[in-house]
Protein backbone atom coordinates (compact mmCIF):
# COMPACT_ATOMS: atom_id res chain seq x y z
CA UNK A 1 0.00 0.00 0.00
CA UNK A 2 1.35 3.70 -1.04
CA UNK A 3 0.42 6.03 1.58
CA UNK A 4 0.49 8.82 -0.44
CA UNK A 5 -3.11 9.68 0.53
CA UNK A 6 -5.26 8.85 3.57
CA UNK A 7 -7.13 5.45 3.23
CA UNK A 8 -9.40 3.77 6.23
CA UNK A 9 -7.55 0.50 5.09
CA UNK A 10 -4.35 1.53 5.28
CA UNK A 11 -3.97 0.12 8.96
CA UNK A 12 -5.59 -2.12 11.00
CA UNK A 13 -5.89 -3.34 14.33
CA UNK A 14 -4.33 -6.44 14.93
CA UNK A 15 -7.09 -9.50 15.54
CA UNK A 16 -5.81 -9.43 19.23
CA UNK A 17 -6.68 -6.34 20.27
CA UNK A 18 -8.95 -5.79 23.33
CA UNK A 19 -11.79 -2.97 21.75
CA UNK A 20 -13.76 -2.95 24.94
CA UNK A 21 -10.74 -1.99 26.76
CA UNK A 22 -9.92 0.66 23.13
CA UNK A 23 -13.19 1.94 23.08
CA UNK A 24 -13.77 5.81 24.87
CA UNK A 25 -9.64 5.34 25.47
CA UNK A 26 -8.01 9.11 24.82
CA UNK A 27 -5.32 8.09 22.27
CA UNK A 28 -2.10 10.28 21.14
CA UNK A 29 -0.66 8.82 18.18
CA UNK A 30 2.99 9.13 17.53
CA UNK A 31 4.95 8.98 14.48
CA UNK A 32 8.62 9.82 13.41
CA UNK A 33 8.31 11.32 10.49
CA UNK A 34 5.75 13.29 8.35
CA UNK A 35 5.54 14.18 4.81
CA UNK A 36 1.41 14.44 3.47
CA UNK A 37 0.09 12.96 7.14
CA UNK A 38 -1.58 10.60 5.18
CA UNK A 39 -0.21 7.49 7.19
CA UNK A 40 -0.89 9.34 10.00
CA UNK A 41 -4.27 10.22 8.91
CA UNK A 42 -4.76 5.97 8.28
CA UNK A 43 -3.71 4.97 11.38
CA UNK A 44 -5.70 7.46 13.16
CA UNK A 45 -9.00 5.78 11.35
CA UNK A 46 -7.66 2.27 12.34
CA UNK A 47 -7.78 3.13 15.93
CA UNK A 48 -10.89 4.90 15.34
CA UNK A 49 -12.43 2.02 13.82
CA UNK A 50 -11.50 0.03 17.02
CA UNK A 51 -13.18 2.72 18.81
CA UNK A 52 -10.53 4.80 19.94
CA UNK A 53 -10.65 9.00 20.96
CA UNK A 54 -7.66 9.74 19.19
CA UNK A 55 -6.94 13.92 20.47
CA UNK A 56 -4.01 14.09 17.97
CA UNK A 57 -0.72 13.59 16.73
CA UNK A 58 2.62 14.27 17.35
CA UNK A 59 5.27 13.43 15.45
CA UNK A 60 8.93 14.04 16.60
CA UNK A 61 11.99 13.39 14.57
CA UNK A 62 15.64 15.40 14.09
CA UNK A 63 17.56 16.22 10.74
CA UNK A 64 20.51 15.24 10.69
CA UNK A 65 23.66 17.02 8.44
CA UNK A 66 24.60 15.60 5.23
CA UNK A 67 27.67 17.58 6.43
CA UNK A 68 29.44 15.57 8.57
CA UNK A 69 32.63 17.97 8.95
CA UNK A 70 29.51 20.86 10.23
CA UNK A 71 30.49 19.19 13.94
CA UNK A 72 33.94 20.99 13.66
CA UNK A 73 33.85 24.03 15.65
CA UNK A 74 34.03 27.22 13.23
CA UNK A 75 33.26 24.67 9.55
CA UNK A 76 29.72 26.08 7.87
CA UNK A 77 27.97 23.82 5.73
CA UNK A 78 26.34 25.22 2.82
CA UNK A 79 23.24 27.11 3.24
CA UNK A 80 20.13 25.00 3.65
CA UNK A 81 18.25 25.81 -0.11
CA UNK A 82 15.08 26.26 1.43
CA UNK A 83 16.23 28.89 4.76
CA UNK A 84 19.59 30.14 3.14
CA UNK A 85 20.08 33.56 2.08
CA UNK A 86 18.91 33.10 -1.68
CA UNK A 87 16.05 31.43 -0.73
CA UNK A 88 14.17 34.48 -1.72
CA UNK A 89 15.77 34.80 -4.42
CA UNK A 90 16.88 38.01 -6.56
CA UNK A 91 13.76 39.80 -6.02
CA UNK A 92 13.40 40.17 -2.14
CA UNK A 93 11.56 42.58 -0.65
CA UNK A 94 13.04 41.63 3.20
Amino acid sequence: MHHLQADRHGFELAPDVDREWLRGRLTLVFNDSLVTGARVQSAVEALRSGGACVIGALVVGRVISPYPEASVVGFRSPPDVRTGPSAAGPFSLG
